[in-house]
């Protein structure tokens, strides 16, 4: 969990020394309040190329706009990250957060990969006809890579945090805000 421009700061500086280093590849998702370009971006999940076990999960809700524009001693910051075209940036579904991001902070993420839209394409190169996306727990479970203890954890995962954040499942949208962070929804993050 990165609450403080310290860790902020490692961040940037790790980032900073591996893009000069190597091709990076960051797999990105946002959590908030009925996240759109009204709704509140509280949580940044990144996950970078050069360790995919390591999840950073940046707490927008706590460090504010500064999240985005704390620079390194070299000028890197989260917003010239995502607005970087040569760092490939996997999401799935980045519609609602590409509108916080814009909206909000005025960033114009480049390089995006759609993991959703990807899924569709590979559905239809095996010759089905798709009228629908599929949602990311769905396309979980009919990954073949995914052992499955791995399925069955991301089920569990996923029915506990929207639980805590559905309102249809008794929960409140506003947990995303609430500090300190539900260990259930650091996870689900």
């Amino acid at each position: 969990l990165i609450d403080s421009f310290g860790n902020l700061m490692k961040l940037l500086t790790h980032f900073e020394d591996i893009c000069n280093t190597m091709a990076i590849t960051l797999a990105v998702d946002f959590e908030g309040v009925k996240l759109c370009r009204h709704g509140a971006l509280c949580l940044v999940q990144i996950t970078c190329s050069d360790d995919p076990r390591l999840v950073y999960v940046l707490d927008v809700h706590v460090l504010g706009k500064r999240a985005f524009s704390l620079k390194t001693p070299g000028g890197l910051c989260m917003k010239a990250v995502l607005e970087d075209m040569q760092i490939s940036k996997v999401w799935f579904d980045p519609r609602n957060d590409v509108d916080a991001l814009y909206h909000q902070f005025g960033i114009m993420p480049q390089g995006i990969f759609d993991l959703q839209l990807a899924e569709v394409a590979s559905r239809r190169n095996q010759g089905f006809n798709v009228k629908f996306v599929s949602g990311l727990y769905k396309c979980l479970t009919q990954c073949p890579e995914l052992e499955q203890e791995q399925k069955v954890f991301a089920g569990k995962i996923n029915d506990l945090g929207k639980r805590l954040f559905e309102p249809r499942d008794g929960g409140c949208y506003e947990i995303f805000q609430q500090r300190p962070l539900n260990p259930v929804i650091l996870v689900y993050a």
